[in-house]
């Protein structure tokens, strides 16, 4: 499938027409991992967004000497995309599972697109908040969840 026809189906770009989206495919670069290489780590310089074309792909995240699972990506699910709100760094590490084949639009892009196209980068920015909120809710109940381990275990080792 070519990247036209893939972006139309991608939640991210749902908003936008087929113009908008070529002008969207025309930024985007194919790119392919094998089986459980990474494709970013936690804390390095954010640069690019990612578009899962096919495969799988587990987000994590370093906690203590532990590698916490946060999401399990699959075709259609997209990462990376603080990086197009601020320069940062990444905060968390991706990694193919199995052979997976990407999208990815550098932030560099990204900027010049949404300076020329004003129209196309309202759209996608608004869709890429409201998946960050949406992931920002999940993220919330971990720790809601994890908190009140923590306090049954307490409470548990005080009997």
């Amino acid at each position: 499938m070519d990247s036209v026809e893939f972006l139309k189906k991608v939640s991210l770009f749902k908003s936008l027409d087929e113009e908008q989206i070529k002008e969207c495919a025309g930024i985007a670069k194919k790119v392919f991992y094998g089986e459980k290489e990474k494709i970013i780590s936690e804390g390095d310089v954010s640069t690019s967004i990612y578009i899962i074309q096919s495969g799988l792909v587990h987000i994590s995240k370093e906690i203590g000497n532990t590698e916490k699972l946060l999401a399990a990506l699959r075709n259609g699910d997209f990462f990376g995309e603080i990086c197009m709100f601020d320069s940062g760094i990444r905060s968390a590490t991706a990694v193919a599972i199995a052979r997976s084949e990407l999208l990815e639009i550098k932030k560099e892009a990204f900027d010049d697109l949404i300076n020329r196209k004003p129209q196309i980068g309202a759209k996608l920015l608004y869709a890429m908040m409201r998946e960050m909120a949406r992931r920002l809710r999940g993220s919330d109940e971990m720790v809601k969840n994890w908190i009140m381990w923590v306090k049954a275990v307490q409470e548990a080792s005080k009997s």
